[in-house]
């Protein structure tokens, strides 16, 4: 594709129309014919490396300062330029798709395959994006670690491409705050966008809450319709800021959708969804496990049914949507429940474990780390939420990347001692020990939860993805014992 075709800005600034090979912001993978984006991160600016770029034969590159090269392009936001061009040199394929935007702290991955399995029982074809992997139509990327929720650029922009390419209608994608915050969505609109809940999370990287709620706000404004559960205290700020066409959600009774009834069980729920558009009331029935469910239910089906979607066949088919892997997942059951979930932040391990403390009928064992290189600063509130509900606690490492194991342990540790009810626990920097541990513990009616690796199948040690999947793990003990 000639350079002309992806950058208009080129032409005007006086650049040659030459053949682009990629666009990248890496400067150890830039290559001859390739556009240099030049953006500054945190620790690392990107125009340190534009003249090695230059030498590398490049056909542009991306500036936010002038630097007085012959190729550059200035423009006033690199990041945002980098979306416009990935866009452009796939074809521009969002023009091609209806978007639907989820985002949130907790439950974008459930609502995301919540939208995907209606509309597909509905007989439209729908792409995915998120955190366990992508789904272009014909083809499912697995997630990894080179895939993160909401992906960069020139790989997001691939994915529309091949949805475009294999005959898919919509396009349902968790969108990070990250993502949001680093423009790496070009200027879209969203059919439909929803927003989950916002508690602390990723404070390592946003620092202020305010900070992370006006980067998940930036969606909205992208949107044409919004689902807001208003039952989150930022969620009825956002509600309330919303200034296009906009729906409620929540489970205490006000909002356009609200539940009344609620019943949950081990292996499900049930509840009557008040709708008070049509003044009408609706039986519900799900197998997914977990009051927050009954949130991600009555955002997805408000989402699905603003497409234009018939609200008593949603729901008729709500019936037979199975879990996504990793989310309240259970992976055994026979005279005890284990309970694999993703649940990595304060709130998400409140949630899943006030759950499981009002279904099990004997006690409550939690396995549970934190990850390293990561928000240290809720390590022992997670430990006191996990104390809130557990009858016995493990300890022991999530993804410790460059962390000291040890060190992230006794952080958490420091948030069990401090509870006001003491509780038992034991810690392995060993992971699988540790689930060896915890399983031998066990009694008849208890439940065990996993938390914390859901859906991975891998365990970041410094560098190192190592694999484990904690359902091969559960099964290999059962097998050998």
């Amino acid at each position: 594709m000639k350079l002309f075709q992806i950058s208009s800005e080129a032409k005007q600034q006086g650049l040659d129309n030459a053949d682009i090979n990629n666009i990248t912001e890496n400067s150890q993978k830039v290559e001859k014919g390739d556009i240099f984006i030049c953006i500054k991160g945190a620790n690392i600016d990107g125009h340190s490396f534009a003249e090695d770029a230059l030498k590398k034969g490049v056909a542009a590159i991306v500036v936010e300062k002038d630097l007085g090269l012959e190729k550059q392009i200035l423009v006033s936001d690199s990041r945002a330029y980098f979306a416009k061009l990935a866009s452009n040199y796939y074809g521009n394929p969002t023009k091609k798709l209806k978007l639907i935007g989820v985002t949130g702290t907790n439950g974008k991955t459930t609502v995301v395959h919540i939208i995907k399995q209606l509309l597909a029982k509905m007989g439209e074809k729908c792409g995915s994006i998120g955190t366990t992997g992508c789904d272009t139509g014909n083809k499912v990327y697995e997630s990894d670690k080179d895939i993160p929720t909401t992906p960069p650029p020139m790989q997001m922009y691939r994915y529309f491409r091949e949805m475009v390419e294999n005959k898919v209608k919509y396009c349902v994608m968790e969108v990070s705050s990250q993502a949001l915050s680093q423009c790496r969505l070009a200027d879209e609109t969203f059919v439909c966008s929803a927003f989950t809940n916002l508690t602390p999370d990723h404070l390592d990287w946003h620092k202020t809450m305010e900070n992370y709620y006006q980067a998940k706000k930036a969606l909205f404004d992208m949107s044409e319709f919004s689902v807001v559960n208003i039952g989150d205290d930022y969620g009825k700020r956002l509600y309330d800021e919303i200034k296009t066409d906009k729906f409620s959600v929540n489970t205490k009774g006000m909002g356009d959708f609200y539940s009344e009834n609620v019943k949950i069980s081990i292996t499900g729920s049930s509840f009557w969804l008040m709708d008070r558009v049509s003044k009408k009331a609706f039986p519900v029935i799900s197998k997914l496990l977990g009051y927050f469910n009954v949130d991600n239910i009555m955002i997805s089906l408000a989402v699905v049914r603003q497409l234009g979607f018939d609200l008593q066949e949603l729901i008729f088919n709500i019936e037979e949507i199975e879990g996504e892997k990793g989310r309240a997942e259970i992976i055994y059951n026979n005279d005890f429940f284990v309970v694999c979930d993703f649940a990595h932040s304060t709130d998400s391990l409140d949630k899943i474990l006030n759950t499981i403390r009002t279904l099990s009928e004997g006690r409550v064992l939690c396995l549970f780390g934190a990850a390293g290189e990561r928000d240290s600063t809720k390590r022992p509130k997670m430990g006191e939420a996990v104390a809130k509900y557990s009858d016995y606690i493990v300890v022991t490492s999530d993804n410790p990347r460059h962390e000291s194991p040890q060190q992230i342990i006794t952080q958490v540790v420091k948030g069990i001692e401090d509870y006001e009810i003491k509780r038992e626990y034991k810690t392995f920097i060993d992971r699988k020990k540790a689930i060896y541990h915890i399983l031998g513990q066990a009694r008849s009616g208890d439940v065990v939860l996993l938390a914390g690796k859901g859906h991975e199948n891998y365990q970041v040690i410094g560098d190192d993805y190592i694999p484990f999947d904690e359902r091969e793990i559960v099964k290999e003990y059962f097998k050998n014992k």
